[in-house]
């Protein structure tokens, strides 16, 4: 089997976000790709305001026009995708990722359980999150998601654990706060404490980085042991393709 992890740059224009995307699946399909997966909000973007009448305009239905959109291609280049979207849905928004099989269905919906991606402080009832962590038979194997924060909570851990998926999903957005981007300042300040974490699922993990101006995106490939299989330079676009 063979994945492709995706860092494409992200901008606020859903239609261009597009754009890149279906030419990354079909580079992928190219490459006789298996699996192609994309970071969290990779869609949508992640231009969150904290303002609910306009953070809910970030969103999209799933299914809906541009899911729908990405499961005609998964479809057409014979390609699983998992990527990362704003989800609307009834005046909610949810920070979600999708799993979309061969013949073009959506096999697996994630709502991110925790609460790092918004304002928590919030008063109002459009940002909401997700309760459970479940698993999905796909042809390469079993999947799960967690998605960024989610690692930080031992509780999730172990539910993707007692999964005993054979790849974990784990779209991301993360940044260093007011500092340079280096692969030694991931490398000293993050990267053990990623690995730490998820290595307690015991389960194989593919990890996607969100790319923009402020996130520096990188993808990753994590054993079932913790160890560092493969990885994708910092800070730029491009494709890591990993055979498993």
């Amino acid at each position: 089997m063979r994945a492709a992890l995706v860092v494409n740059k992200v901008v606020s224009d859903v239609s261009e976000n597009m754009k890149n995307i279906i030419g990354y699946i079909n580079k992928a399909a190219d490459n006789n790709v298996d699996l192609v997966m994309f970071s969290e909000t990779a869609l949508t973007g992640f231009s969150m305001t904290d303002n609910p009448k306009e953070d809910i305009k970030l969103g999209v239905s799933i299914p809906g026009e541009e899911t729908e959109k990405l499961c005609r291609e998964a479809k057409k280049r014979n390609i699983n995708l998992a990527i990362g979207v704003l989800e609307e849905d009834n005046g909610s928004l949810y920070d979600s990722a999708v799993f979309i099989n061969r013949n073009g269905t959506i096999g697996l919906k994630y709502r991110r359980v925790s609460k790092g991606w918004r304002d928590p402080n919030q008063n109002n009832s459009i940002y909401k999150e997700g309760t459970e962590v479940l698993g999905y038979e796909s042809d390469i194997g079993k999947v799960c998601f967690l998605i960024c924060g989610d690692m930080n909570d031992g509780h999730l851990i172990n539910k993707a654990k007692a999964l005993k998926a054979d790849i974990l999903l784990f779209p991301f957005a993360r940044s260093f706060y007011g500092g340079t981007v280096t692969h030694e300042r991931w490398i000293k300040e993050e990267q053990e404490d990623y690995i730490n974490r998820l290595k307690q699922t015991e389960t194989k993990v593919f990890l996607v980085n969100y790319l923009d101006k402020e996130y520096f995106g990188g993808a990753f490939v994590l054993s079932s042991e913790g160890k560092l299989l493969a990885s994708l330079e910092l800070g730029k676009e491009g494709m890591l393709i990993y055979d498993f």
